[in-house]
């Protein structure tokens, strides 16, 4: 009798164990330079939510032990931390981490840079919470109550705050890929053209990234070009 009940008691032990909620710690560095990043992405996948390091790389968020976490950052690859691994080094409902973001390949003559990609289920992930915030604040079906909830409620301000998250993120994925080093040397003609140093110079708003025809951001990044070139002659 006692033998039957074995494996449900060892399961019941199994899923209390990883119901656990933890507070997760740490630092986010570059692992090139050892140097912390600021404002880099912290991102529990297994829930959703997330944050943003702070100016010296450390972030601090509530999770259940056997989340994953994902940290990002624009030009570096995700490094993901798998936190039922760790489980051992929980102490007192904390666990510490250090996660080390790879910067992605860079040359120079040429510069190539890879650009940062999402998977098609992050994407939808990212644009379903940026919805289910703008539907709640700004729908005009909405009532006055549902917009105070998700103006000054707890789960509003987190909600706010993943909405502008995801909606960075998202964003510098496209800018990535449309002001590619390939791409603004093919609109330019220009194989040897420093391309960081050339989008420095330019003034291409996110929006106007984000939202212009291919023919337009064509006819803005040669304008700039031009320009470009006759500053670098005058100097």
């Amino acid at each position: 009798m006692l033998r039957s009940f074995m494996p449900v008691i060892i399961s019941v032990f199994f899923v209390s164990a990883f119901s656990q909620d933890i507070t997760v710690k740490g630092t986010v560095y570059d692992k090139d330079s050892i140097t912390p990043m600021q404002f880099a992405y912290v991102i529990n996948k297994n829930s959703s939510t997330g944050m943003v390091a702070n100016e010296k790389g450390n972030f601090t968020i509530r999770i259940h032990l056997g989340d994953t976490l994902a940290f990002s950052y624009v030009g570096y690859y995700v490094t993901k931390v798998f936190t039922h691994l760790l489980k051992d080094s929980v102490k007192n409902a904390v666990l510490n981490v250090k996660a080390g973001l790879k910067p992605k390949a860079r040359e120079l003559n040429p510069v190539i840079i890879i650009p940062h990609t999402f998977s098609k289920e992050q994407k939808e992930t990212y644009q379903r919470k940026i919805d289910e915030y703008h539907r709640g604040i700004a729908s005009p079906l909405a009532s006055p109550i549902s917009a105070l909830y998700y103006t000054f409620s707890k789960r509003g301000k987190e909600l706010q705050k993943l909405s502008f998250l995801y909606d960075r993120l998202l964003i510098e994925e496209i800018k990535e890929s449309r002001l590619s080093a390939e791409r603004i040397r093919s609109i330019t003609g220009d194989d040897t053209l420093n391309v960081q140093l050339f989008l420095n110079y330019c003034f291409l708003p996110d929006q106007f990234v984000v939202s212009a025809s291919d023919y337009t951001l064509f006819l803005s990044v040669s304008k700039y070009y031009k320009q470009y070139m006759e500053d670098r002659r005058k100097k």
